[in-house]
């Protein structure tokens, strides 16, 4: 319905490059491309995408195509769609063209203003920018490819999640990175990033070959609404009361009732503490909004809507891990759960009791774990190419000089970033499929001279990858379709200082109080004592039994009942069914 680029600004030139071999068998017109540039130009045109049918074979008539644009039009922002995705499948390489095109002026602006600014500032060390496969990249290369950053922030908590799990020597990660408006979900199995098949990735609806982790988004977060559809039908979300005006309760003139507004009212969140007292909530306007919206049509007082707020907020994260689990052949009680954003650790132990997750860890600043992310990270680059080969002895030589083709591209864009050889890793992957299908599993591939017997174990290992997915496999020949070389510039690490040791009893001073805490238990409502906590003043080898509250700047951490916590050394807390910690 809405096309990236209207046909009035669609123009045709005559060039013709040929499959496999990628020999030139039509020459570019070098006439019309230079008429279409002046006339691009006369229209105001801020940015030209260059995509010609097999440009992915050989790239010389988009790169000479592109010279003669900047040559008759220099102010132009122009994209070739190889520079962007050097890979088959037209219309998929053209959108990705276009997207990068639609978003690269205002972006290299930005970048450039950025840099600028920064170095104003007194900054020494290169800018770096966070990419939606999970590495950093230098300004000089995001303004090439300026797409490459559309999802950075999602694909920065999973980093983080996967940096703290190594640092507690945790294998199989779920990341639950919960917010005001949406809730990011992630997988990493034996701590391996989950990347979307290429073909599966969308912005905003359009297709986008950008490589990207897998990071399933719901709209569920602590501003989502509360509402009852037109069936009577009571639920959470996707719409959110946002910052302005807000829930109810930052007395904004917000009168939606959202999920923090039924955290308000459960008793969960302590109205003189939100951002550590710097601001103030009320729960008279939370009351007053699920009463005037929600209670009238349920027929229901304002604890059992509030309540169902928070459970509908619970059963819409365990969905999500599910689809990004169990649906994709992984059993989530062989993972741990990291529940991070600002409200994340309000609603995942209770996400991991519902999925019988064993652990879940609570980082010790949650609002920025994110942001971590970005500073644990390496600079990444992705080469990849079409190469449609039977997987047998006859690809050898063709793998092997593919291979080191996109090693040597990844390793020039690296030594720009100088980086030597000691910093530099490489890994491969090839996406395959059975011979008559249209659609391709990645898999792993050894690093060195492609040999008979690393054939041999990547045919084994889309096997097993097929059966994951599929839950069956075939007697037929496999073909490869694409080579990947993923290259990262190792970065310093980022350091966690330890906190004091105490006993396993926290200290009076750790202790703030007491709240009413409306629970629902074995299906009857009631409010339980429940102990509040400084989380600041906890210290290492503390345990608490739930239900109890650890409180932050940040955010509020639930331990529910029937499950316990313990403060490690380094600030980190973890959660688990009481008698695994020894109640």
């Amino acid at each position: 319905d809405h096309p990236l680029v209207p046909r009035k600004f669609r123009y045709t030139v005559e060039e013709r490059v040929t499959p496999p071999d990628g020999k030139i068998l039509v020459p570019l017109n070098e006439g019309e491309v230079r008429e279409a540039a002046r006339e691009l130009r006369r229209k105001g045109i801020e940015a030209v995408a260059i995509c010609f049918l097999h440009s992915y074979l050989n790239p010389a008539q988009e790169n000479r195509a592109k010279e003669i644009v900047q040559e008759e039009h220099p102010a132009a922002y122009v994209s070739c769609s190889h520079e962007v995705i050097k890979r088959y499948r037209e219309f998929e390489r053209f959108n990705t063209a276009c997207l990068n095109c639609y978003v690269g002026p205002k972006t290299s602006s930005y970048i450039d203003h950025l840099a600028t600014s920064l170095r104003r500032q007194g900054l020494r060390t290169v800018l770096h920018l966070m990419q939606s496969n999970g590495g950093t990249i230098t300004p000089q290369f995001a303004k090439i490819k300026p797409l490459s950053l559309a999802r950075s922030g999602p694909s920065a908590g999973m980093i983080a999640g996967l940096w703290f799990a190594e640092l507690l020597d945790v294998d199989n990660v779920i990341t639950l990175d919960m917010g005001g408006t949406t809730t990011l979900v992630g997988v990493a199995p034996g701590r391996e990033l989950q990347f979307e098949h290429l073909l599966d990735t969308k912005i905003e609806g359009y297709q986008a070959m950008i490589p990207t982790v897998d990071v399933e988004a719901i709209g569920n977060g602590g501003g989502s609404i509360s509402w009852v559809d037109v069936a009577g039908a009571f639920r959470v979300g996707p719409s959110s009361a946002g910052a302005d005006p807000g829930p109810a309760c930052y007395g904004k003139g917000g009168v939606d009732p959202t999920t923090t507004d039924a955290f308000m009212i459960l008793g969960l969140i302590d109205p003189e503490y939100f951002l550590g007292g710097r601001m103030k909530l009320d729960v008279k306007l939370s009351r007053k909004a699920f009463k005037e919206k929600i209670c009238g049509r349920l027929k229901s007082d304002v604890e059992t809507a509030a309540l169902g707020t928070f459970e509908l907020a619970t059963d819409s994260i365990v969905r999500a891990i599910e689809v990004n689990s169990v649906r994709k052949g992984y059993d989530p009680r062989e993972f741990s759960l990291f529940g991070f954003g600002g409200a994340g650790p309000m609603l995942a132990a209770r996400a991991a009791q519902e999925l019988q997750i064993p652990q879940v860890i609570i980082p010790p600043l949650p609002g920025i774990t994110s942001a971590e992310g970005l500073l644990t990270t390496d600079i990444r680059y992705e080469e990849s190419v079409t190469e449609v080969t039977l997987a047998d002895e006859n690809c050898l030589e063709t793998l092997n000089k593919n291979f080191r083709n996109l090693e040597n591209e990844a390793k020039k864009k690296l030594k720009e970033d100088k980086l030597g050889e000691s910093r530099q890793e490489f890994q491969r992957f090839v996406e395959a499929r059975y011979l008559g299908q249209g659609y391709e599993l990645k898999v792993p591939f050894n690093l060195g001279e492609v040999t008979s017997k690393s054939i041999l174990k990547m045919t084994r290992e889309f096997t097993k990858a097929h059966e994951r997915q599929y839950m069956r496999s075939f007697e037929k020949p496999v073909e490869i379709v694409n080579l990947i070389v993923r290259a990262s510039g190792k970065m310093p690490k980022l350091t966690l200082k330890r906190i004091p040791t105490g006993s396993t009893r926290p200290s009076e001073e750790a202790l703030k109080g007491e709240a009413r805490i409306l629970f629902r238990f074995d299906g009857h409502t009631k409010r339980v004592l429940t102990p509040r906590f400084d989380r600041n003043l906890l210290k290492a080898n503390n345990k608490l039994v739930g239900p109890a509250i650890m409180e932050q700047v940040d955010t509020t951490t639930l331990i529910p009942r029937g499950m316990a916590g313990s403060v490690d050394t380094y600030g980190n807390l973890i959660i688990r069914r009481s008698r695994a910690v020894g109640n």
